[in-house]
């Protein structure tokens, strides 16, 4: 069995909660930025890739 030596930059609640932030920040401001939204989404996607 191997241990992770070296942890993730955010941990997936945390990114999943950024997200959600973001998702609420897009709809009261009505952004059309939505780069950074697209890069949490692959974090999270690499994040439960790893996992399994």
């Amino acid at each position: 069995m191997k241990t992770k030596t070296e942890a993730p930059k955010k941990s997936l609640i945390e990114l999943q909660q950024q997200l959600v932030k973001l998702k609420l920040d897009l709809k009261v401001n009505k952004l059309k930025d939505t780069s950074q939204l697209k890069k949490i989404r692959y974090q999270i996607t690499l994040l439960k890739a790893k996992s399994l």
